[in-house]
């Protein structure tokens, strides 16, 4: 049987409160960088490590059209945004239940670009869910099935400059190792 203080509302609790799991969010710091490049994966990096994924929201670049366009780049969490339902269905009508891991997370990061200097400005550090402790996506049509063998990369040197004929040739060598 439980005792009291064990059901106590002012005792310690092994769940934490979703604003405690974002606090440890960091944004990126906002600093400067040489190019887009570099900008991308020091924020990319910088997430990756803190517990979740930057992807680009969407960016703009000066055009013959718009010269007075700025450079910028808009990052956002991946958990970004909300889902918006394709084709008319709606979950009346949907046979299936969607699932999603958009959950409108706030994050929001701008990197501006002028004269070869991108710098990053946080617009919205705080972020409404935890670190990401999900495994990678692994998809289901992949997996190896009875009877089948599991699927080795080529060890070869990759070279870009491999046309595709020689890429075909390749592949019938490997075939015929397998047979």
């Amino acid at each position: 049987m439980a005792d009291e203080s064990d059901l106590s509302a002012d005792g310690h609790s092994d769940i934490q409160d979703v604003s405690d799991l974002s606090a440890q969010l960091i944004a990126p710091p906002e600093v400067s960088y040489p190019d887009k490049q570099s900008l991308m994966v020091a924020v990319q990096a910088h997430g990756k490590q803190h517990g979740y994924n930057v992807v680009v929201k969407t960016s703009s670049i000066p055009t013959d059209k718009k010269p007075g366009r700025a450079a910028k780049v808009w990052l956002r969490c991946d958990r970004g945004g909300k889902y918006r339902p394709r084709n008319g269905l709606t979950e009346a009508t949907r046979k299936r239940k969607r699932t999603s891991r958009l959950i409108d997370c706030p994050f929001m990061v701008i990197g501006n670009g002028s004269s070869g200097v991108w710098t990053v400005e946080v617009l919205e550090p705080q972020h409404n869910h935890g670190p990401i402790m999900e495994p990678s996506r692994t998809v289901a049509h992949h997996k190896v099935k009875k009877g089948q063998i599991e699927a080795v990369p080529y060890d070869w040197p990759h070279d870009a400059g491999f046309s595709p004929f020689t890429s075909a040739l390749v592949i019938v060598d490997m075939q015929r190792d397998c047979e």
